[in-house]
């Protein structure tokens, strides 16, 4: 309906992203990207690609770190933190749930949404890094209270001692531009926004 055309890459010793890829979509892996799609994304955005990422903080994945695709993340000065979004503000939580709460759309990115808040779940801290990275531009796009915690878990899924890393305003998702290629990156910690099975309960949010 859209009038866009796309295609399934597999994770294998094959990977390879076609030539005339407009968006690069990576949505909820489990485990860590490879080696092979780990250099075929970095030579995607050295040559200005778009990627938007989306991964979550669950039970499937509390203990992967995902070193390689940090590693391509950081390279546009952004990182998916091993850090789980626990929202303390009721105003905020959806139901009581800390681990289900709204969050606030920041201001760069209002013309995106009809809403102020939007639905957050399950969601892994994302954060903007330092680095020697040149020329690029990092905006945050969803937004906790100012008093949620980013928590580090075991496989349990319960925090660890001390596992309570700062308190304040968290990052559901950011945005990241390269001016020097026009690399553009959305990188989001949950799934609300491009899961199938949330947009047909839920719509588009």
């Amino acid at each position: 309906g859209m009038s866009i055309e796309t295609a399934e890459l597999q994770s294998s010793d094959f990977f390879a992203i076609p030539d005339d890829c407009d968006l690069l979509i990576l949505n909820g892996p489990n485990m860590d990207i490879t080696e092979k799609m780990y250099v075929a994304m970095t030579d995607y955005i050295n040559k200005g690609g778009k990627m938007l990422v989306a991964v979550d903080y669950s039970q499937n994945n509390v203990t992967e770190k995902y070193d390689r695709l940090n590693q391509l993340l950081n390279q546009m000065n952004v990182n998916a933190d091993p850090l789980f979004i626990y929202e303390n503000d009721p105003g905020y939580q959806r139901n009581g749930y800390p681990s289900d709460s709204n969050v606030t759309v920041a201001n760069a990115f209002t013309s995106y949404s009809s809403d102020f808040a939007l639905h957050c779940s399950n969601a892994r801290s994302i954060s903007e890094i330092s680095s020697d990275n040149s020329g690029i531009t990092v905006i945050p796009a969803l937004l906790t209270s100012n008093t949620a915690y980013a928590l580090a878990l075991h496989h349990y899924g319960k925090p660890v001692d001390n596992g309570i890393l700062n308190s304040g305003t968290h990052y559901a998702a950011i945005y990241s531009g390269n001016e020097n290629n026009n690399a553009e990156m959305f990188v989001f910690g949950t799934l609300n926004f491009t899961s199938d099975t949330y947009i047909s309960a839920y719509g588009t949010n």
